[in-house]
């Protein structure tokens, strides 16, 4: 009787497990007919996207399900599981490791919402601060009018995970010259918290205080930060001609100010044509009133933000 009672009971868990899964995906818009679940609900198969997921393992990849449907939409990308924990996508003829939904976020943020869509018949060198794991990178180098890209990523987990996207589209990645340090006001190593989860949030201050309920793997790293003059000076005066534009895209979680008062004080901003930069916490008011004594005209998005907003700026 024990035996017969355990497997019916063994039995109506399994079958309460998938009607769970069978909720969740519903709720991320995922009809039964477009999902199978094996496994005790352990595994997923998404049909639309030929893919075979680990419910716990690759949660990520079902929170960024909507971001999927946009992007397959839009560009008809592909995405792949062609290992044990690798998931890559296929867009726009470059592909790209994914490894959380900020990633996803990031390329809905590139190609679904163009944060970044520079249209210009001018050959052009970028200036890519903030590389995080290379998606921004690769999206320019791809550009025919995109001359170099020459990027910084501090954190040496999201750097690693840069080189990686790099070497899967040889294509373009001999166009991209990555470092590994980040720029600021002096030369200094600094200890920082970090979240293998929010790479793209990371900066010189760690885990932002608005994300502290979202943490989930908090290490520290040791990062290296250089003098935002000495390093980009002779970088500059080498690709600047007069036949190509400069653009300066900065998305690097706090250290914009220092870096923006460093290209102030060596007169680098005069450098540029293009800035696009995310501010984070502290406003835009200070970077906004270097970019207007260097001569820019600028667009400044959610400027009353607590958190962070987008400056477009240009020289006519």
């Amino acid at each position: 009787m024990k035996k017969i009672l355990k497997k019916f009971l063994d039995l109506f868990n399994v079958k309460l497990i998938i009607a769970n899964r069978k909720h969740e995906l519903l709720k991320l818009g995922v009809s039964n007919s477009n999902a199978d679940i094996l496994n005790n609900g352990e595994t997923i198969v998404l049909k639309d996207f030929g893919l075979t997921i680990n419910f716990t393992q690759q949660q990520y990849i079902l929170r960024g399900l909507g971001l999927m449907y946009n992007l397959k939409a839009k560009y008809n990308a592909r995405f792949n599981i062609p290992g044990e924990a690798i998931f890559s996508v296929e867009l726009q003829g470059l592909t790209m490791q994914v490894q959380t939904y900020e990633e996803l976020f990031i390329l809905n943020e590139i190609y679904i919402n163009g944060v970044y869509n520079l249209i210009t018949n001018k050959p052009y060198h970028v200036i890519d601060v903030g590389m995080n794991v290379g998606l921004t990178s690769l999206y320019f180098a791809q550009k025919a009018e995109c001359i170099s890209v020459t990027s910084f990523e501090p954190f040496k987990p999201t750097y690693q995970q840069a080189l990686v996207n790099l070497a899967l589209n040889p294509a373009v990645k001999n166009k991209v010259e990555a470092y590994n340090f980040g720029l600021g006001k002096t030369d200094e190593m600094l200890k920082v918290t970090y979240d293998t989860t929010m790479k793209g949030n990371m900066g010189i201050n760690g885990i932002p205080q608005y994300l502290s309920d979202q943490v989930q793997q908090v290490l520290t790293e040791e990062i290296a930060i250089k003098n935002t003059g000495a390093v980009l000076s002779p970088i500059l005066n080498k690709l600047k001609t007069n036949d190509s534009h400069m653009v300066l895209k900065m998305d690097c979680e706090g250290s914009e100010y220092d870096i923006f008062e460093s290209l102030a004080t060596n007169n680098l901003l005069s450098y540029f044509n293009h800035v696009i930069v995310e501010w984070h916490v502290k406003g835009p008011q200070q970077i906004i009133g270097y970019l207007e004594q260097a001569g820019f005209t600028l667009f400044s998005f959610e400027p009353h933000s607590e958190v962070a907003g987008m400056i477009y700026a240009f020289k006519l």
